[in-house]
């Protein structure tokens, strides 16, 4: 950064200290002059979160009223659809034996074998959109370079995203919204996309 720089980082910072302290419950002592030096990073996330997505993330007490099966978003613009999925338990695998025309099966999808759902959790109704991804993108965490050709727009499901452009996105999703969200298991994929049914795949 040149000096020549510096004022105007001076400003921008002042700026988010000011949207985050008007849009928000923050602790007051966080709107004293020089918390931007302290709480840059912190700020920086608000200035984004309030400014770029319109957010709207749920309460505790709204969390707790979300039945099987509800939907929801944590922001307005640049966030998938979560859909609540309730407990349970499922035939995790394949049978061996399917009959044509799906008469060929991976060893390791069996023998099958119950799997036990023990509390419900919430998922992403649809694959991560590039409307989702470029939010994060916009803001600096994922990666610009992760692209499906002329398909890498809008509602189309996110490609050729590696485990760590992944985990980098579930990493700052979870920092924006102040929750926890991780990546599927197996099991909870399984049991997601099978939704009750007992066919040959999920």
């Amino acid at each position: 950064m040149t000096s020549s720089s510096a004022p105007s980082a001076n400003v921008a910072l002042r700026r988010a200290a000011s949207a985050v302290c008007k849009q928000s419950s923050l602790f007051w002592s966080y709107c004293l002059p020089g918390v931007g030096w302290i709480k840059q990073d912190y700020l920086k996330d608000r200035y984004y979160w309030i400014t770029a997505t319109g957010p709207s993330v749920l309460t505790v007490e709204q969390e707790r009223e979300l039945q099987p099966h509800d939907e929801f978003r944590e922001c307005q613009k640049g966030c998938p659809v979560m859909v609540v999925v309730p407990a349970g338990w499922f035939m995790m695998g394949s049978p061996k034996h399917v009959g044509p025309p799906l008469n060929i099966t991976e060893d390791w999808e069996h023998p099958q074998h119950p799997v036990e759902i023990l509390n419900a959790f919430a998922v992403s109704k649809f694959e991560v959109t590039y409307d989702d991804w470029n939010s994060c993108v916009a803001y600096g965490d994922c990666n610009p370079r992760v692209s499906n050709g002329a398909w890498s727009y809008g509602r189309q499901p996110v490609a050729t995203a590696e485990w760590g452009d992944a985990k980098r996105y579930v990493a700052w999703f979870s920092r924006m919204t102040g929750k926890t969200y991780r990546l599927l298991s197996e099991a909870e994929w399984e049991y997601s996309a099978r939704a009750g049914t007992q066919t040959a795949y999920a």
